[in-house]
């Protein structure tokens, strides 16, 4: 029995001394991936949508009309028969703005609006040059011809014997009338009335008709006004003008931020009268328009004077009232090559009578010969 349990007891010691099993950790069953150019058509991975195409950033008409046209200088308009051009200076770019049969334009480089006038109706047209795709719109009716304009300075530019006028003055905006002068006051400035409410037979005689949702267009333009020049400013001329006397001249006056002198000289027709003549004082000469050429004094020909021109912002060209004149380099005049630019400033140049009046003479004096 002794036996049994010391050979009981040795078992046991035994099995005690073994290692436990050692379990291998289970891993995740690799599979190969299925190959794509075997797969089913309705197993195949939807391609990805090609990307949306970015929509165009149109820019304002005027901005890029001074970029495509003009290259970053000048853009002439140029009303035609077929409608309103702008174009290059050279001619070579150009580009029909609109169709149109109007008579005459304004270009307000303030505002950003081309105004257009049409004989029939006298109809007055608005372009909002600040739009991508503007479209002409109509502002009024029974508009004359004669239609002066008026801006948040008081100035205004037109005839001068305008019964009717424009107001863009933000405070303002609107047509406004002439009254008659007082008895006794004939040479008194001209009072104005607005046209809106107005109960005055002479207003409901003049003023024109504004078309549906004119008014709040007006408004929204004139807003544009606040702060900015609206006419090319005159300067002091600071030196004498070579080739004049006090007989032959007025006071000279610098012609906006250009190099050029505006010059009232005697010209002669029936009687002795100033016009405004362009002078260079770098060169000290007078440029005569109808050749190009340069003159050591004025030439005495009223065709080489101007009375009212467009100022253009890149200063190498006006347009008067005949057409181009280029001044860097200065040339001849260009008749009716164009009518106004883009972004230009009106100008009306200034009066200056004769010392001697009136007075007429039966000869007039020599002009000044051509030199090159």
């Amino acid at each position: 029995m002794t036996h049994v349990r010391a050979i009981l007891l040795l078992l046991v010691l035994a099995l005690g001394c073994r290692k436990p099993p050692v379990v291998a950790p289970m891993l995740p069953v690799q599979r190969d991936a299925p190959d794509v150019s075997v797969l089913s058509a309705t197993q195949q991975p939807a391609p990805l949508p090609p990307p949306l195409p970015q929509p165009a950033i149109l820019q304002p008409l005027d901005v890029r009309l001074t970029a495509d046209i003009g290259r970053g200088g000048t853009v002439l308009l140029d009303l035609r028969e077929d409608g309103v051009w702008a174009k290059s200076v050279d001619g070579v770019r150009k580009e029909r703005l609109v169709q149109t049969d109007a008579t005459w334009l304004w270009p307000d480089a303030q505002t950003r609006v081309l105004w257009l006038w049409r004989e029939l109706g006298g109809e007055l047209q608005a372009l909002d040059l600040a739009a991508p795709l503007p479209e002409p719109v109509t502002v009024a009716i029974g508009v004359p011809a004669g239609l002066g304009w008026q801006w948040t300075k008081r100035t205004v530019a037109g005839p001068d014997d305008a019964r009717l006028r424009l107001s863009l003055d933000p405070h303002d905006p609107g047509f406004q009338f002439g009254l008659p002068p007082e008895p006794g006051h004939w040479n008194a400035p001209r009072r104005w009335k607005a046209c809106a409410h107005s109960k005055n037979p002479r207003a409901l005689a003049i003023c024109p008709k504004l078309a549906p949702g004119a008014e709040a267009l007006l408004h929204a333009w004139s807003e544009r006004l606040v702060g900015k020049e609206t006419v090319a400013q005159l300067g002091h001329a600071n030196a004498p003008v070579s080739g004049c006397s006090s007989e032959t001249c007025g006071v000279a006056h610098a012609m906006g931020a250009t190099h050029w002198w505006l010059v009232p000289a005697a010209v002669w027709t029936d009687c002795c009268r100033r016009g405004n003549q362009l002078y260079d004082p770098r060169t000290r000469r007078f440029l005569r328009l109808g050749s190009g050429k340069m003159l050591p004094g004025p030439s005495g020909d009223r065709r080489d004077t101007v009375e009212f021109l467009w100022l253009c912002p890149q200063n190498d060209v006006i347009v008067t009232e005949s057409g181009v004149v280029p001044l860097e380099p200065p040339g001849a005049l260009r008749f009716g090559d164009a009518d106004a630019c883009l972004g230009g400033l009106p100008l009306r140049t200034p009066n200056q009578p004769c010392p001697q009046g009136d007075q007429c003479e039966e000869e007039p004096p020599d002009a000044a010969t051509d030199v090159q």
